[in-house]
């Protein structure tokens, strides 16, 4: 389960032992955490925090970091969009499917 404030995700976890739910910040390497103990507590903490984090940030001059995108624009020469097209189709996928198929076996990740 994950939630988004100001371009900002949070991977969240319940925690039965606690009866509690807590998230952290995904992206970027500055730590942000919180908790509630339900959904509309632990919403209003996620963006209480993005919020100080910002603030915090601006007090003190330094950049807030942003999450990467995992939005890629590529640019083929003709022939070479022809043909990846043509390879996605005969494998019954999308293009974006068939690519990251590709860059997942490439680079040895499990999808």
């Amino acid at each position: 389960m994950s939630m988004s404030y100001k371009g900002y995700t949070a991977a969240i976890e319940y925690v039965p032992e606690d009866n509690l739910f807590w998230g952290e910040v995904t992206g970027i390497s500055d730590c942000i955490i919180f908790s509630g103990s339900n959904v509309d507590e632990l919403k209003k903490q996620f963006q209480e925090s993005i919020d100080f984090y910002l603030e915090s940030c601006a007090e003190t001059g330094d950049e807030p970091q942003r999450p990467a995108s995992d939005t890629i624009a590529l640019h083929f020469m003709p022939n070479v969009g022809r043909a990846a097209r043509a390879a996605a189709e005969r494998a019954g996928q999308s293009l974006n499917d068939w690519l990251q198929a590709l860059a997942a076996r490439e680079t040895g990740i499990a999808l």
